[in-house]
């Protein structure tokens, strides 16, 4: 039997006061809401430093540091105040996308697809399991790729792994361009406020299926004569589990859609509003088909309060480039920048290849794509780029997906390497680059096409 997490801390009460005061702001703002809540984040920091992991230690500590001394040189100390203020919303994104975590390890609906997914046969596996977690992805997030990852240690040969690890991570990965289940599109809508969620996700979505196609195809050229095993046969879904799964993956996209219209509020605080109540029903839903009981969503619950505060190394990562991309702003001057854009790079187009290919480039040496959303966000402007709002919005949601996939330090290889018993420097920088580098080649070509064809 599963333990239960009950014991309730003080550093996951405070989280979940942040969560809380955060979507009552964002419903009826109150001035002292604020300094409340960044007095709160200062709290959790302080207490969950040490028990984070030692990247988010060196990565907070650094990008914090350089963000305030940034900061404070420049007589704008204030800014501070906005970076806990922007990064709020993180937490309220990762408080939610944790509700769904439990309820899909055990969710039948979601245990059919996995299995169709597993038992695709050779010709059809990569495309199969790339498009499947990309779609389970994009709803459930990183609950999405932990159903389908075990399917990696079935691999008959190395070679095998190598490719199911690079469909997978490419499916999932590539969601962020699109998804509003992502934090990719948070920062993004974060960094260019003029922007909304509907102007970006038809594109994305279109830029992210260019780059699983893009796999596929390198996969197929690149692996003609591989000897592999056909497993049994595949496995389709029924009607009865299409319309579960339908039902499950749409119902909350819906949900969290009607409530963003009715309170009009974020994607972020709409999600964290539906998610819990959610996840409790679903759980509910499950364990009384199972054994016929009642009442153990409130168990959940008191699980999922519990676990918030394993969320610290990724609060301090957020927050600390939140701070890093504010502070570096209150210093640079989108004049110069604009300067030497249009003394150097005079091309619209190469602007934009410059941009992907730079992300990229510093995903491979480990820097999160949170980093270079944030600060260009703050320090250039999609005028002094020469492009529209919404094309540099869709690059930089493109940059994000692409970047992780190069980065051995980011969550989507840490935990495949974890799973997979591979090294994340080997996925990240043997396995994946070639095929991110022809996908992002795709990827900005799209883009130029868009911003010189598309109204």
């Amino acid at each position: 039997m599963r333990k239960i997490q009950t014991k309730i801390t003080l550093p996951s009460l405070i989280y979940l006061s942040i969560v809380v005061l955060t979507s009552l702001e964002a419903c009826w703002p109150i001035s002292f809401f604020g300094v409340i809540i960044t007095s709160l984040m200062i709290i959790f920091l302080v207490i969950e430093f040490p028990k984070a992991s030692r990247i988010a230690q060196i990565m907070g500590a650094t990008l914090g540091f350089i963000g305030i001394v940034a900061a404070l040189s420049s007589d704008k100390v204030g800014v501070i105040g906005d970076g806990f203020s922007q990064a709020k919303i993180f937490l309220v994104m990762f408080f939610a996308v944790s509700w769904l975590q439990l309820p899909s390890r055990i969710s039948p609906s979601l245990d059919a697809a996995r299995k169709v997914i597993t038992s695709q046969p050779p010709g059809k596996r990569f495309l199969i399991a790339a498009l499947g977690v990309h779609g389970l992805g994009a709803v459930l997030n990183l609950a999405g790729l932990s159903l389908v990852a075990s399917m990696i240690n079935q691999a008959q040969n190395l070679n095998l792994k190598r490719r199911l690890t690079i469909a997978l991570t490419l499916g999932f990965s590539s969601a962020s361009s699109w998804s509003p289940f992502y934090i990719s599109m948070v920062v993004v809508l974060l960094a260019i406020p003029s922007l909304n969620f509907w102007e970006l996700s038809p594109f994305g979505l279109v830029v992210a299926l260019g780059s699983i196609f893009t796999g596929w195809l390198y996969d197929r050229l690149t692996s003609l004569d591989a000897n592999l095993v056909v497993p049994q046969m595949a496995r389709v879904l029924n009607f009865r589990e299409c319309a579960r799964l339908g039902i499950l993956l749409l119902g909350l996209v819906f949900l969290v859609m009607v409530t963003m219209d009715f309170f009009k509020v974020s994607i972020p605080i709409a999600l964290g509003i539906i998610a819990p109540l959610f996840s409790m029903i679903w759980w509910e839903v499950i364990t009384y088909s199972k054994n016929e009981i009642f009442g153990t969503g409130i168990r959940l619950g008191v699980e999922t309060i519990a676990g918030l505060e394993n969320l610290r190394s990724e609060v301090i990562i957020f927050v600390a480039a939140t701070i890093f991309g504010v502070g570096l702003s209150s210093v640079g001057s989108e004049a110069s920048i604009s300067f030497i854009l249009e003394e150097y790079i005079t091309s619209v187009d190469v602007r934009i290849a410059v941009l992907t290919f730079s992300g990229i480039g510093l995903g491979m040496l480990g820097l999160h794509p949170v980093i270079l959303v944030i600060l260009i966000g703050e320090t250039i402007s999609p005028e002094a780029l020469g492009v529209k709002d919404w094309i540099m919005g869709l690059s930089l949601l493109s940059i994000w997906g692409l970047s992780t996939m190069v980065n051995p330090f980011s969550g989507t290889n840490l935990y495949l390497a974890k799973v997979t018993s591979i090294s994340p420097y080997t996925i990240a920088w043997s396995w994946n680059i070639p095929v991110v580098l022809l996908a992002t080649g795709i990827s900005t070509g799209i883009l130029i096409c868009l911003n010189n064809f598309w109204n």
